[in-house]
């Protein structure tokens, strides 16, 4: 269903692609939900922010789903409206604790502001969410090394070691 769109979207061809996914989000097509998806997407990755605002604004408007307030807070961020974008990663994550997208966004955005409290904050609510991710757990780390706060950075290097030891992350040396 989707391989036209994937063409065109290797062939670098936004438009074709936007044309065939709005075929395929009609309410009589099959994977109408995954078109919609993939249509904010590819109107985010194109950098076309007022038409990507509008679209996921309409989504909105019809049902609240998380990946359209996700793709909403994307967008706000793009358009550097950081203050709304923060409301709006809060939102979700009120409605969903586990959305780890969303605490990517606000760590994200607490970065780019240098606000580096909130930044182990955020970071930490999304270790506590996903314990097992030794690249969350090696950010929590070292942020929190970076504010001074050696007893979580101690205890987020803890875990790394604990979870690194059988897998992918870890590397032996002779």
């Amino acid at each position: 269903t989707f391989k036209p769109v994937v063409a065109a979207l290797e062939e670098e061809n936004t438009e074709l692609a936007i044309a065939l996914l709005e075929r395929l989000c009609r309410p009589e097509q099959r994977h109408a939900n995954q078109a919609k998806k993939l249509l904010g997407d590819v109107l985010l990755q194109a950098d076309m922010l007022d038409a990507a605002e509008t679209y996921f604004q309409c989504i909105l408007e019809e049902k609240s789903t998380e990946w359209a307030r996700l793709g909403q807070a994307h967008t706000l961020v793009s358009k550097e409206f950081l203050g709304r974008a923060t409301e709006v990663f809060h939102g979700i994550l009120k409605d969903n604790p586990l959305c780890l997208t969303a605490y990517d966004g606000l760590a994200n955005i607490y970065h780019e502001q240098k606000d580096y409290a909130n930044l182990q904050k955020a970071i930490a609510s999304a270790v506590k969410a996903s314990p097992l991710s030794i690249l969350r757990q090696k950010n929590l780390a070292n942020i929190a090394e970076e504010n001074g706060d050696i007893p979580t950075a101690i205890e987020a290097l803890r875990e790394c070691v604990r979870l690194g030891m059988h897998s992918c992350y870890g590397e032996w040396e002779d």
